[in-house]
């Protein structure tokens, strides 16, 4: 074979400037391909992220390792389908037997036309070089018929294209009609947030209120859920122990429309998730802590001066903290704890206090300026309190007169610390405790404290009866006055002021001042809280006029400087005249009560004569008329009240005839007269009477008597009767001797006046002439 390797062959220039432009075309051909798998992937995976995240609500972690997932998943794409295409060679001779396939009748001239001019192959030199010439001629002049854009087939390119396209417009339409959706979406992909997706049902964890939760430990965890969207019908929580075990439990529907669940003494952590309707709450821990609480209280009291009391023993310290005390006691304590404490604060809070915002009628499980959130710690307006270890346990007075109840036992008190506090008003008092490990106490007993306010003494006048009163100038007035006081009376007496007849309260007049010796102590000890006393006053000795007034009060001071004061009295100062016809009219009001009691008498007789007239047909007393023989008794009683009272009133006055000075001595025996006789009718045949009914009840109910028992009892009424009309006769015929005494006296005053006043006009005539 010839050499031909100096031979000049002609090169197929068009034909590779062609074939350079289609490399050009495959390469953004496959750029856009990449680009287009690129876009489609990256709206699948968006798509299928926000799916996922949407109903299942993935956590934080998931959504970061999807994040990331899709990240490695779009590069390595990327790579794939766009930079490993464009750095990949495209040769000549590739491109040539594209467009052989595309265009057969060219019969491979222009892979041969290729292949054999470039310089590169060896084998060339040894061709002819009119055949090469021939060759590339020939595709030279076919070449530029040929349409070379049809050799890259881009129908899957458009399809790519019109799929992204639509998946692209039904993204974004999406998109922009639920945009809340898309953002919430961008912000949990890209930060990572917490915030959750919208659904039908869109539950809140009404309380508790933090995640994850302390509380101490037995305490009532309760749990609360609203829904704030859409409405659902049953809510329930999963509670998951740290053993792995679990449980599932319904939540109950307030009349507020939440769903309640209460987890009764917690004794150990666990967690909880409340799911309802299509909507799940993230899962929320719950921790257990020891409260630091006050296990051992002591209390000392200080009692004020004015009540007399010693002050608590040192050794016998009250132990339950609740006090009723009286004001201004000032009140020492020494509280322990059951565990190390490093903050203790004291808070008093005032019954006002305490009831504001929580209603009137019960105090709430939290008080307020109670609480144990860090942020409200100190509480507002407590005391902070030295806080100590306890080293010795027999400083506990209380417990080391019995060592037995705490040898070996491991709660014993940790902590210690003391104050004092001075009663003003009731309230509670209580202490807020921060232990060791920063837990608040936010539950602290509350200690009640009743303050017991100093009341002045209470003072009555039991004598004189009546706030106004007739006396005689020289009357002799008794006065008799109870003071009662919680603590004790250190004075009385009696305080008034002695008018004239023209004079007006207000206006002067003479003061009286009477003390009541039996009423003066030194000190509390020695002061009275119930005491009665007497004073006998002789009126004369104020020269009242007739018609001056006597008003006053008594009046009794305790050891705290507080004055009860009695109601006030008058008595007027009338003759002596006045106050004998005033106490004979009394008598008339005797005679009243007399013939009251012989009208009851009378009654009670007819009502017994009754029952005997129908106990007789039965021949016998028996049970059942026992029974009715209480009433007749109860009659009878009435009689004899009745007639006591007439005699008391007759002894009163007596007493007021003696007190005043008035009356002779033959009246005042008869009135005595009457009395005794109302006594015996009272005393010997009224009470008899119903002794002996009595009796008859008595026997009857045991055995049946004889009615003929009865009639004597009938007699005996008849005669008391009889007594008594006898006695109103009397004072029947004394109270018409009085009204002739009374209308002769004013008579013989009339003439008196008379004359008078005739010797006064015959004095005037003679001094004239």
């Amino acid at each position: 074979m010839i050499e031909v390797s100096d031979i000049h062959c002609p090169q197929p220039d068009r034909s590779l400037r062609a074939l350079s432009g289609l490399r050009q075309r495959f390469r953004k051909v496959f750029l856009a391909d990449g680009l287009l798998a690129l876009g489609l992937a990256v709206c699948m995976a968006g798509a299928g992220v926000f799916v996922l995240d949407y109903f299942l609500s993935l956590p934080r972690g998931v959504r970061f390792v999807m994040l990331l997932g899709s990240a490695a998943y779009l590069g390595t794409l990327a790579l794939r389908r766009i930079f490993q295409p464009a750095r990949r060679p495209i040769s000549l001779e590739e491109l040539a037997v594209l467009v052989e396939r595309a265009h057969p009748e060219l019969k491979q001239s222009l892979i041969t036309a290729v292949q054999l001019t470039r310089p590169e192959k060896g084998s060339v030199r040894y061709l002819s070089s009119p055949l090469i010439a021939t060759v590339v001629s020939e595709v030279e002049s076919k070449l530029p018929g040929i349409p070379l854009d049809q050799v890259v087939n881009l129908k899957p390119l458009y399809r790519s294209a019109l799929l992204l396209f639509a998946v692209s417009v039904a993204l974004l339409g999406g998109a922009v009609n639920h945009h809340e959706l898309t953002g919430i979406w961008l912000r949990r992909l890209f930060l990572l947030s917490a915030e959750r997706w919208p659904k039908n049902v869109q539950l809140e964890l009404v309380s508790p209120a933090t995640n994850p939760v302390t509380i101490a430990l037995g305490e009532d965890l309760p749990v609360e859920v609203r829904a704030v969207r859409g409405q659902v019908s049953q809510v329930e929580v999963r509670a998951s122990s740290p053993e792995g075990s679990s449980r599932t439990e319904l939540l109950r529907e307030t009349p507020s429309h939440t769903f309640r669940r209460v987890f009764e003494s917690v004794s150990q952590p666990f967690k909880f998730q409340v799911r309802g309707g299509d909507d799940e709450l993230e899962p929320v821990e719950v921790l257990v802590q020891i409260r630091p609480k006050v296990s051992h209280l002591e209390v000392w009291c200080q009692y004020p001066a004015y009540t007399g009391k010693a002050s608590t023993p040192e050794d016998e310290p009250i132990l339950n903290g609740h006090l009723k005390v009286p004001e201004g006691t000032v009140v020492r304590y020494r509280a322990y704890t059951d565990v190390p404490v490093k903050e203790a604060w004291f808070q008093f809070l005032s019954q006002e206090a305490a009831r504001k915002g929580i209603g009137k009628d019960r105090l709430p499980d939290r008080l307020p300026g109670v609480g144990g959130a860090a942020e409200a710690w100190p509480p507002p307006g407590a005391q902070e309190l030295e806080v100590g270890a306890v080293r010795d346990l027999r400083e506990i007075r209380s417990l080391a007169k019995k060592p037995e109840t705490w040898q070996g036992h491991e709660a014993l008190p940790k902590s210690v610390f003391s104050g004092r506090f001075t009663v003003s008003v009731s309230g509670y008092y209580l202490f807020h405790l921060k232990g060791k490990n920063d837990f608040v106490n936010d539950a602290p007993v509350r200690y009640k404290v009743q303050a017991i306010g100093d009341r002045k003494p209470l003072v009555r006048v039991l004598v004189p009866v009546k706030l106004h009163e007739e006396v005689s100038p020289e009357a002799t007035v008794r006065f008799k006055v109870q003071a009662r006081d919680d603590y004790g009376v250190k004075s009385g007496a009696i305080e008034g002021v002695l008018l004239g007849s023209d004079q007006k309260a207000g206006e002067g007049g003479k003061p009286v001042h009477l003390p009541l010796p039996e009423l003066e102590a030194a000190d509390p000890l020695e002061g009275t809280k119930d005491r009665t006393t007497e004073l006998v006053f002789d009126l004369g000795g104020l020269k009242a006029a007739e018609g001056s007034r006597l008003q006053f009060y008594a009046a009794a001071t305790d050891f705290a400087g507080n004055t009860g004061e009695s109601e006030p009295y008058v008595l007027t100062v009338v003759g002596k005249e006045g106050i004998l016809n005033l106490l004979r009219a009394s008598m008339m009001g005797v005679k009243d009560l007399i013939q009251t009691a012989s009208l009851h008498q009378e009654s009670a007789r007819q009502d017994l004569d009754s029952f005997y007239q129908q106990a007789a047909l039965k021949e016998k007393l028996g049970g059942a008329e026992a029974a009715k023989l209480s009433r007749h008794r109860q009659d009878q009683q009435r009689v004899t009240r009745d007639i006591d009272s007439a005699a008391q009133e007759v002894g009163r006055i007596l007493e007021k005839m003696e007190a005043n000075r008035v009356g002779d001595q033959k009246e005042k025996d008869w009135l005595r007269g009457i009395q005794n006789e109302l006594e015996e009718i009272a005393q010997k045949r009224s009470g008899e009477i119903e002794r002996q009914l009595q009796e008859l009840r008595d026997q009857a109910m045991a055995a049946p008597q004889e009615p003929a028992r009865i009639p004597p009892l009938l007699d005996s009424q008849r005669q008391v009767e009889r007594a008594l009309d006898a006695l109103v006769l009397r004072l029947t015929e004394f109270g018409d001797l009085n009204a002739i005494i009374q209308q002769w006296r004013s008579i013989l005053k009339r003439q008196t006046e008379i004359r008078d006043r005739v010797r006064e006009e015959i004095r005037k005539e003679s001094g004239t002439r």
